[in-house]
């Protein structure tokens, strides 16, 4: 487990691992910025195998022409935020991109000649934690909150993030396809942020024309089980934005539910049938539910749900608040909430409370997770001494970061 933090580009230091998985892994490193002499921490997302499996590695001698080509997943995810890193489309609630880092393999008399080697290293802003993560500790902890994770104003706060998020890619023309607690991350700032485009899909938000995916770039897998959309349970294979407001609804039941998820199938017919004890058997299913690949393939026993309101109990309680989340859960994805009707919805409005961002701060980024305060910008930055004792304290810092989530199992998005 590499623990060290040393330098791995001009201006990037890293890296102490926060966690791995089968295709990669997360970890802290510290960036100086040359134009404004900052030191910040940055969060290194680094891809094992990037390259398309036919491409392989390119030798010195090899007499093709071909340039190594990123697989997929890899390449939508660095597309997608390419675009959103931009001046033109960047925006608060979606995380930026810094840089990519491409290490590069050398022949004996160090001649460079290859473009990309065995692994590919986002470079983004270090967040301190993510919603799985907060919606996880209010579930299992009983100690009293400073600030209560259902309270109204926390709620709004959190979903008004997302759903700003959710308005800007779609507006863009992107696709999430994996919206999920776990790809939502805390800034220091109190922003809440959505991250991890790998299973991105592009479309054209000015067209009536949906996505087929056998013509995408992903074909299978999009959206983690217990957020799939129903459209997608029955092979559906035309996406459109209402797949990432079923999955941020669903997100927005948890939070109401401190914690806890409604659908947890292990499954495709498990996750089918869990929809069902909520919202019942499809009785009179639209044209457009009528043409799922599966729905005439998967049957179940006629019964009526238990009903929304009767799962999620803080909805007997407010209207307002029971009609959106019905909305954007809403089987049909045709009437489904679009992000802009969920933030002009009356439960949104403006003129309700909204929990400020230091008390979002304050209540759900731990402190040994927290490394704003090590953040600084140089005041003498010809002072090597000074320069030197700052990132070394970063250095500790950011190990001790790494070692804690690491002995406490936090798992900031690397799939397994």
């Amino acid at each position: 487990m590499t623990k060290c933090i040393h330098e791995i580009d001009s201006r990037i230091y890293g890296n102490s691992q926060i966690a791995r998985g089968a295709f990669g892994s997360i970890s802290i490193g510290i960036c100086v910025d040359t134009d404004d002499h900052s030191y910040k921490y940055v969060a290194l997302k680094t891809i094992h195998n990037p390259l398309c499996p036919s491409q392989g590695y390119r030798s010195r001698n090899n007499s093709s022409d071909q340039e190594p080509k990123l697989s997929p997943a890899v390449f939508a995810e660095l597309a997608a935020l390419r675009l959103l890193s931009s001046k033109q489309f960047r925006h608060v609630n979606i995380t930026q991109l810094i840089d990519v880092l491409t290490p590069t393999s050398r022949s004996n008399n160090g001649d460079q000649f290859l473009k990309f080697s065995n692994e590919i290293t986002f470079v983004s802003p270090y967040c301190p934690i993510d919603l799985h993560s907060i919606l996880q500790t209010h579930r299992f902890q009983t100690k009293k909150k400073p600030l209560m994770l259902g309270h109204p104003p926390v709620v709004r706060r959190i979903m008004s993030d997302i759903l700003q998020a959710l308005h800007h890619i779609h507006t863009v023309g992107i696709l999430h396809c994996d919206i999920k607690p776990g790809n939502i991350l805390l800034s220091s700032e109190g922003y809440f942020q959505l991250t991890d485009f790998g299973l991105a899909q592009s479309y054209n938000p000015l067209s009536d024309d949906k996505i087929d995916s056998a013509k995408a770039t992903h074909v299978t897998g999009l959206c983690t089980l217990p957020y799939r959309p129903p459209e997608l349970l029955y092979g559906c294979t035309f996406y459109e934005p209402s797949i990432d407001i079923w999955g941020a609804g669903l997100i927005f039941t948890e939070i109401l539910q401190n914690g806890r998820g409604i659908f947890q199938g292990t499954s495709v017919l498990d996750q089918l049938n869990q929809i069902n004890n909520v919202f019942g058997t499809i009785e009179n299913p639209s044209e457009v539910m009528r043409n799922w690949p599966d729905f005439d393939k998967i049957s179940f026993q006629p019964r009526k749900g238990m009903g929304l309101q009767n799962v999620v109990n803080r909805l007997q309680e407010d209207d307002e608040l029971h009609a959106l989340v019905k909305g954007m859960v809403e089987l049909d994805p045709k009437k489904r909430f679009s992000a802009r009707e969920c933030l002009d919805h009356e439960w949104m409005s403006l003129d309700k409370l909204f929990t400020t961002r230091k008390s979002i701060c304050d209540s759900f980024i731990p402190q040994k997770f927290d490394g704003s305060i090590y953040e600084t910008i140089v005041t003498s930055p010809l002072d090597e001494e000074v320069n030197s004792h700052i990132l070394d304290q970063m250095k500790l810092r950011a190990i001790k970061i790494a070692e804690t989530k690491r002995s406490e199992k936090f798992e900031p998005g690397i799939k397994d």
